[in-house]
């Protein structure tokens, strides 16, 4: 998350880290709030995604186009969740601030704990 923080800046986009590990307890009450779509926390009960936002003022902020994220989560061997990591499909779920550390299609396995994505793993090929 560092390195795209500090690749963003020079493009004049301050960037934080709002929230890596989220409980099934916060997932819900966000859903609630109508800030996510989703009931069940996914990958970031796992450890393995982060939401960025942009740092305005000290604060932050979901306001304007993330699409710069897909580059900068590339480079860094991360799925952006504005195409998850397949741009030819139309995704009925777009999650413009998030990044993780784990192929969609790899998802089930580590859902049903039977998987967990080792040192090597790269999220980015398709196994």
């Amino acid at each position: 998350m560092r390195q795209i923080i500090e690749d963003a800046a020079p493009a004049g986009i301050k960037l934080m880290v709002f929230e890596t590990y989220r409980s099934q307890e916060r997932q819900t009450a966000l859903f609630h709030q109508g800030a996510t779509k989703l009931r069940t926390v996914g990958v970031h009960c796992f450890g393995l995604a982060c939401d960025l936002v942009k740092d305005v003022n000290g604060q932050p902020s979901w306001k304007g186009n993330f699409s710069f994220l897909k580059q900068l989560a590339e480079t860094n061997g991360l799925i952006w969740g504005g195409d998850w990591g397949n741009d030819t499909v139309i995704h009925s779920f777009v999650d413009a601030d998030h990044v993780q550390r784990i192929n969609v299609s790899d998802q089930a396995k580590l859902f049903n704990l039977s998987w967990y994505p080792g040192d090597d793993y790269d999220p980015i090929v398709v196994t």
